[in-house]
């Protein structure tokens, strides 16, 4: 999943934004939000800048988010999207990096004192922390292997397949994804141009492997070749 971490030109030590688990997100929940609330946020919402000091962790119920940072030549980098069920904001005590809405995101905010008080009160909690984070860092590495040995073509496969696995956890159906995200924000997250995206979605589409419902819904048509794309082995097209 497209799990984040800001281990690219120009960051810090590996520090995963989110955290995908839904049962852990539930029970910080629990422990953490005496008064559950919902925040609503409207698209293209800066939840927080990088550099800013971390006072809340967040809990995604719906909606998403877009980590991102500009490097000194101007270039954006996407980190990574959250989604629901994610907790986002855990990590350093300083952000490493921009957090906005890509669309109408409704979430739950733990204030950190709370959070750390809530870990050393509770060890499981502190386990489930420790543990989630663990599978953030490993995904997180896997991004970068994606960025670094791919061909445009395997690293837009291995996005949607990512996804695919996502819904497959969540419940959802591994057949479809929604992309709530811009396709420039897709580019800057693969390592790509707004323009190659574009043409490798239409030559997935060309080839039989996708189909697409108003640019941000996808189809899978052929789910094998896809996933043989996305793990290097499938025919280039």
């Amino acid at each position: 999943m497209l799990d984040t971490l800001s281990h690219y030109p120009g960051s810090s030590d590996p520090i995963p934004q989110r955290i995908e688990i839904q049962e852990t997100a539930q029970f910080f929940a629990d422990c953490c939000l005496q008064q559950p609330g919902l925040r609503k946020l409207p698209v293209q919402h800066m939840l927080w800048h990088e550099g800013e000091d971390r006072s809340h962790i967040f809990i995604i119920r719906s909606g998403a988010i877009c980590f991102s940072r500009m490097l000194p030549d101007g270039r954006r980098i996407v980190l990574g999207f959250a989604y629901p069920g994610d907790i986002i904001g855990m990590g350093a005590d300083v952000h490493n990096c921009d957090a906005q809405t890509v669309q109408i995101t409704r979430l739950e905010a733990i204030p950190a004192a709370t959070f750390k008080r809530a870990i050393i009160d509770d060890p499981k909690l502190g386990r489930q922390a420790a543990e989630a984070m663990n599978h953030a860092l490993d995904a997180a590495y896997q991004q970068v292997v994606v960025i670094s040995r791919l061909s445009a073509n395997e690293r837009l496969a291995s996005f949607l397949m990512a996804l695919s696995s996502r819904n497959r956890r969540h419940g959802l159906s591994p057949l479809s994804v929604v992309l709530p995200m811009r396709r420039a924000d897709i580019a800057d997250y693969l390592g790509l141009t707004i323009e190659t995206v574009s043409r490798v979605f239409t030559a997935f589409k060309n080839a039989g492997l996708i189909a697409m419902d108003q640019c941000n819904i996808i189809l899978f048509k052929d789910i094998d070749r896809i996933r043989a794309l996305a793990s290097g082995e499938g025919a280039d097209l």
